[in-house]
């Protein structure tokens, strides 16, 4: 007989699912979990939310399940060991023929003459340099609903500087005098604070770390300098709950923070001056165990290596004494 497991199934918007014959409401914040006895799980994926011009399309998912083990799967997944975590993307095709857009114009000097520059949304992103008496110049910049033009003085040369928002995050662009298209960036945030070029991205940790990265002039050129992680567009994220404090205590363990104010005294003194890098080895991603868990013990998965579709954590428990980690055991 084929070992049951749990499937629980986590879309990444707001969505209906469809199994066998019988609908399911499933979101990124409440799942759908169901058993799953051995062989196949073949479900559809409905998005419920679209923006305008845009129209949902069925995802067709489907799981294989050997011996209790997630053999294959044709969506983002986890394998917990009796519990299987789907993470289906679903899909959205453009509908009708976009109308163009001039989102911001501006003068940009080019050499002995001055262009005309557009930023126009016409499907996707685009910056136009008009110029008379010259071939006319395109630069297709990707996704985006919004965006601003500058001209800019970075001490080398003025340049045109391009800030597109979209879902998700935001573009910069830089054009140099010459018409070369000198910077392209992306991110949750992507703009010119304080006259450089700066890109920052999320972590992804439950504190809210980020990753900042500044492009600063030399000999003419830009020149990337990463920034160690921290916090540059907001204070810590405070930590709720023993769930969020055991994936913190493993996210900054891997940053080579101290993670003493997490921990009691005798997990701080069993982990030694290695702390608990030594214990757990060298992991890439932290994930927390799908299904809800009695209270004060927490199942935290570390990412080693992610190959294909599907993910195998190392699993730890991370036991709690008096809202701090008093415990941390390798299952």
């Amino acid at each position: 007989m084929s070992e049951a497991v749990s499937a629980v199934i986590r879309p990444d918007f707001v969505s209906m699912l469809e199994i066998g014959g019988c609908w399911l409401r499933a979101s990124p914040e409440e799942p759908a979990v169901i058993p799953v006895i051995g062989g196949e799980l073949v479900f559809t994926v409905w998005r419920t939310e679209c923006a305008r011009g845009f129209s949902p399309m069925p995802a067709l998912c489907r799981a294989v399940i050997k011996n209790g083990v997630l053999a294959e799967s044709s969506a983002p997944a986890v394998d917990w060991g009796g519990v299987i975590e789907l993470m289906p993307r679903t899909v959205l095709i453009e509908t009708g023929r976009p109308v163009r857009q001039v989102l911001d114009s501006a003068r940009f000097r080019m050499g002995e003459r001055t262009a005309r520059a557009e930023l126009v949304l016409d499907g996707g992103v685009r910056l136009e340099l008009l110029r008379d008496g010259a071939a006319p110049l395109s630069f297709g910049l990707g996704s985006g609903n919004r965006g601003s033009l500058r001209v800019i003085d970075f001490g080398f040369a003025r340049c045109l500087a391009a800030h597109i928002f979209r879902d998700g995050g935001e573009g910069l662009a830089i054009v140099s005098p010459e018409g070369v298209l000198v910077l392209n960036a992306e991110g949750e945030r992507a703009d010119v604070l304080d006259g450089v070029p700066t890109r920052i991205e999320s972590l992804g940790t439950k504190r809210g770390h980020e990753l900042r990265t500044r492009w600063e002039t030399l000999g003419g050129v830009f020149v990337p300098k990463e920034d160690p992680p921290g916090f540059y567009t907001h204070e810590p994220f405070p930590l709720e709950g023993e769930a969020e404090k055991a994936a913190a205590l493993f996210e900054e363990t891997a940053l080579g923070r101290d993670v003493s104010e997490l921990m009691t005294g005798s997990l701080a003194e069993a982990a030694g001056e290695g702390g608990l890098r030594d214990y757990a080895g060298e992991f890439s991603r932290v994930r927390l165990f799908p299904l809800e868990e009695p209270p004060g013990a927490v199942t935290v998965g570390l990412v080693r290596k992610e190959e294909g579709a599907v993910t195998r954590p190392d699993r730890f428990r991370v036991s709690f004494s008096g809202g701090l980690a008093d415990d941390v055991a390798e299952l």
